[in-house]
């Protein structure tokens, strides 16, 4: 499976910014919390969620104008 380089050619934030100040306070802050909302989750919710990501992969495969092959 071919790799996608870069699904949101505008920026993560909107504004057009392709890269994230990787050391502002902000982006510390959210690491923080997906840490501590991870460790707070059950085996079933972390299966359900590594289900959602392949459905997601999935879809956005699928909904390519030329998938990779």
């Amino acid at each position: 499976m071919k790799h996608i380089d870069c699904i949101n050619e505008g920026g993560v934030n909107g504004l057009g910014i392709s890269l994230l100040d990787q050391s502002s306070q902000e982006l510390k802050e959210l690491r923080n919390i997906i840490k501590r909302v991870s460790t707070d989750q059950t085996s079933e919710d972390r299966l359900n969620n590594l289900l959602i990501s392949i459905r997601f992969q999935m879809e956005t495969y699928l909904s390519q104008k030329e998938p990779a092959t």
